[in-house]
């Protein structure tokens, strides 16, 4: 009896001795984003003490492993970051982006196999914006349209922006294309490549305020008469920026053909 009342005053000495350690470790390293936390629970700071562990558990919770899943996660916005290639079968399958996402590759690939006319593997609209990255050492993530009569790539619309900033994108038809009449619309390239077999890498046509630089990267096409198509539908409407990076078309015909509709 005794020595059962010495153990569990010991034991309570041990609790009280350690408590304020744990209080002077959590005031010592408090977190330290800014916002403490997003909206799902992730730490925003590199630094914080807490962000690895804690933003590994969510990304095990929130691994994407099939197309609708990443449908949604697009469609949903915020960070998305691939751990496994994704295949897309549906003909149809078209993520349609109206809030902000930032798309990490991770050195994995989305291949849409099939498709339809005019069927973009992604569209951005109504204050939509993608950023699209790829954090991996070996940069092999890419997103690829391969039907061959309609592997189209990212279509925006009025009101978007996209910004690249790593990864790859190729398709048999338009990689990137501004909509016919868009307006308010921003792309910005500054890293990564865009390549088409069939068509142009990037079509930028518009009524007002387009605006596109092209800071870095590699923009290529097969395609027998353009690999950038500039078409203004007024004087003014569509601007092209371009200071770095490489522009590959095809032999003996234009690298860039831009005129006013």
């Amino acid at each position: 009896m005794k020595k059962r009342i010495l153990a569990i005053v010991l034991s309570l000495c041990m609790m009280i001795t350690l408590s304020p350690i744990f209080a002077s470790a959590a005031e010592e390293n408090p977190c330290i984003c800014n916002p403490v936390v997003e909206s799902n629970g992730i730490h925003t700071n590199p630094d914080c003490q807490f962000y690895a562990n804690r933003n590994r558990l969510n990304q095990i919770d929130n691994e994407i492993t099939t197309a609708e899943e990443l449908k949604t996660a697009l469609e949903t916005g915020g960070n998305v970051t691939l751990t496994q290639n994704i295949e897309i079968a549906d003909n149809n399958w078209c993520a349609n982006i109206s809030k902000e996402v930032t798309l990490d590759l991770n050195g994995c690939t989305i291949t849409k196999t099939g498709g339809v006319e005019n069927g973009y593997l992604i569209k951005i609209s109504n204050e939509g914006k993608l950023i699209l990255e790829d954090s991996s050492d070996s940069a092999n993530g890419a997103i690829m349209a391969k039907d061959k009569s309609y592997g189209y790539g990212i279509q925006l619309q009025s009101n978007s922006a996209f910004i690249m900033n790593g990864g790859r994108i190729e398709t048999t038809q338009e990689s990137v294309d501004i909509y016919f009449g868009s307006e308010n619309v921003t792309v910005q390239i500054n890293d990564g490549n865009i390549h088409s077999s069939s068509d142009g890498a990037l079509f930028v046509r518009g009524s007002n305020h387009i605006d596109v630089d092209i800071n870095n990267g590699s923009l290529s096409s097969d395609y027998s008469n353009n690999c950038i198509f500039i078409r203004g539908e007024k004087a003014g409407a569509v601007s092209v920026d371009i200071t770095g990076g490489t522009i590959i078309g095809p032999e003996n015909n234009y690298v860039v053909y831009s005129y006013q509709y």
